[in-house]
Protein backbone atom coordinates (compact mmCIF):
# COMPACT_ATOMS: atom_id res chain seq x y z
CA UNK A 1 0.00 0.00 0.00
CA UNK A 2 1.08 3.61 -0.62
CA UNK A 3 1.56 6.06 1.95
CA UNK A 4 -0.95 7.96 0.35
CA UNK A 5 -3.10 5.44 0.29
CA UNK A 6 -5.98 4.61 3.06
CA UNK A 7 -7.05 0.67 3.76
CA UNK A 8 -11.00 1.51 4.32
CA UNK A 9 -10.77 -1.53 6.89
CA UNK A 10 -8.22 0.41 8.83
CA UNK A 11 -8.51 3.35 11.27
CA UNK A 12 -6.26 6.23 10.30
CA UNK A 13 -5.57 9.34 11.80
CA UNK A 14 -5.62 12.99 10.57
CA UNK A 15 -3.27 15.37 11.72
CA UNK A 16 -4.37 19.00 11.38
CA UNK A 17 -1.56 21.57 12.15
CA UNK A 18 -2.33 24.86 12.69
CA UNK A 19 0.66 27.30 14.14
CA UNK A 20 1.07 30.92 14.39
CA UNK A 21 4.61 31.86 12.19
CA UNK A 22 5.11 34.26 15.11
CA UNK A 23 6.62 32.42 17.82
CA UNK A 24 9.23 30.83 16.02
CA UNK A 25 9.73 34.64 13.84
CA UNK A 26 10.44 35.90 17.94
CA UNK A 27 12.34 33.44 18.58
CA UNK A 28 14.82 33.96 15.59
CA UNK A 29 15.01 37.37 16.38
CA UNK A 30 15.98 36.70 19.90
CA UNK A 31 18.23 34.27 18.93
CA UNK A 32 20.26 36.34 16.22
CA UNK A 33 19.85 39.77 18.52
CA UNK A 34 21.89 37.09 21.29
CA UNK A 35 24.31 35.62 19.33
CA UNK A 36 25.00 39.37 17.63
CA UNK A 37 25.52 40.91 20.59
CA UNK A 38 27.97 37.93 21.31
CA UNK A 39 30.09 37.84 18.00
CA UNK A 40 29.67 41.61 17.44
CA UNK A 41 34.10 42.79 17.00
CA UNK A 42 33.15 45.95 18.72
CA UNK A 43 32.41 46.97 22.39
CA UNK A 44 28.90 47.61 23.81
CA UNK A 45 29.69 51.78 24.02
CA UNK A 46 31.22 51.50 20.28
CA UNK A 47 27.74 49.46 19.16
CA UNK A 48 25.95 52.05 20.71
CA UNK A 49 27.60 55.12 19.11
CA UNK A 50 27.43 53.02 15.63
CA UNK A 51 23.62 52.44 16.53
CA UNK A 52 22.76 56.22 17.70
CA UNK A 53 24.45 57.36 14.15
CA UNK A 54 22.58 54.71 12.04
CA UNK A 55 19.15 55.93 13.70
CA UNK A 56 19.87 59.84 13.37
CA UNK A 57 21.16 59.31 9.69
CA UNK A 58 17.27 57.24 9.55
CA UNK A 59 16.06 60.20 11.17
CA UNK A 60 17.67 62.72 8.97
CA UNK A 61 16.53 60.66 5.46
CA UNK A 62 12.65 60.26 6.83
CA UNK A 63 12.74 63.91 7.84
CA UNK A 64 14.19 65.08 3.74
CA UNK A 65 11.13 62.30 2.71
CA UNK A 66 8.96 64.04 4.51
CA UNK A 67 9.77 67.14 3.52
CA UNK A 68 9.55 66.06 -0.23
CA UNK A 69 5.91 64.55 -0.06
CA UNK A 70 4.98 67.65 1.60
CA UNK A 71 6.14 69.92 -1.02
CA UNK A 72 4.32 67.36 -3.52
CA UNK A 73 1.31 67.59 -1.93
CA UNK A 74 1.20 71.31 -1.11
CA UNK A 75 2.07 71.67 -5.12
CA UNK A 76 -0.63 69.42 -5.85
CA UNK A 77 -2.51 71.08 -3.92
CA UNK A 78 -1.96 74.47 -5.53
CA UNK A 79 -2.73 72.77 -8.51
CA UNK A 80 -5.68 71.54 -8.02
CA UNK A 81 -6.67 74.66 -7.08
CA UNK A 82 -5.92 76.72 -9.73
CA UNK A 83 -7.25 74.03 -12.05
CA UNK A 84 -10.83 74.43 -9.85
CA UNK A 85 -10.59 78.08 -10.19
CA UNK A 86 -9.90 77.97 -14.13
CA UNK A 87 -12.88 75.67 -14.51
CA UNK A 88 -15.27 77.95 -11.84
CA UNK A 89 -14.20 80.86 -14.14
CA UNK A 90 -15.24 79.12 -17.36
CA UNK A 91 -18.64 77.97 -15.96
CA UNK A 92 -19.50 81.51 -15.21
CA UNK A 93 -18.25 82.91 -18.20
CA UNK A 94 -20.42 79.90 -20.02
CA UNK A 95 -23.48 81.10 -17.69
CA UNK A 96 -23.06 84.56 -18.53
CA UNK A 97 -23.52 83.94 -22.13
CA UNK A 98 -25.88 81.83 -21.92
CA UNK A 99 -27.51 84.75 -19.68
CA UNK A 100 -27.46 87.17 -22.26
CA UNK A 101 -28.78 84.53 -24.73
CA UNK A 102 -31.77 84.19 -23.23
CA UNK A 103 -32.21 88.20 -22.18
CA UNK A 104 -31.97 88.35 -25.82
CA UNK A 105 -34.34 85.57 -26.94
CA UNK A 106 -36.87 87.45 -24.40
CA UNK A 107 -36.15 90.75 -26.34
CA UNK A 108 -37.20 89.31 -29.03
CA UNK A 109 -39.94 87.37 -28.24
CA UNK A 110 -41.32 90.31 -26.80
CA UNK A 111 -40.70 92.69 -29.77
CA UNK A 112 -42.62 89.56 -31.75
CA UNK A 113 -45.14 89.29 -29.63
CA UNK A 114 -46.04 93.38 -30.10
CA UNK A 115 -45.69 92.87 -33.74
CA UNK A 116 -48.04 90.33 -33.83
CA UNK A 117 -50.76 91.51 -31.41
CA UNK A 118 -50.45 95.29 -33.89
CA UNK A 119 -51.55 93.12 -36.57
CA UNK A 120 -54.13 91.54 -34.88
CA UNK A 121 -55.43 94.75 -33.59
CA UNK A 122 -55.20 96.28 -37.56
CA UNK A 123 -56.80 92.93 -39.18
CA UNK A 124 -59.57 93.17 -36.29
CA UNK A 125 -60.31 97.17 -37.34
CA UNK A 126 -59.99 95.88 -40.84
CA UNK A 127 -62.94 93.13 -40.15
CA UNK A 128 -65.01 95.23 -37.89
CA UNK A 129 -65.30 98.29 -40.60
CA UNK A 130 -66.19 95.35 -43.23
CA UNK A 131 -68.92 93.93 -41.49
CA UNK A 132 -70.54 97.36 -39.86
CA UNK A 133 -73.91 98.37 -41.66
CA UNK A 134 -73.18 100.84 -44.23
CA UNK A 135 -75.58 103.58 -43.75
CA UNK A 136 -78.11 103.51 -45.84
CA UNK A 137 -78.24 106.60 -48.48
CA UNK A 138 -80.55 109.20 -47.55
CA UNK A 139 -83.81 108.61 -49.55
CA UNK A 140 -84.24 111.24 -51.53
CA UNK A 141 -87.45 113.56 -51.14
CA UNK A 142 -89.72 112.99 -53.87
CA UNK A 143 -89.51 114.90 -56.75
CA UNK A 144 -91.81 118.17 -56.96
CA UNK A 145 -90.83 119.65 -60.03
CA UNK A 146 -93.18 117.52 -62.05
CA UNK A 147 -95.73 117.89 -63.32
Amino acid sequence: MRRNEVDEGEPYVVVEGRSSDLGPFLLGAALGAGLALLLAPRSGAETREALRERVQSARDKAQVAAEGVAERVTGGLADAREELERRIESARAAVSVRTRQLADAVAAGRAAARDARSDVRERLAETKADHRPRSRPAERAPDTTEG
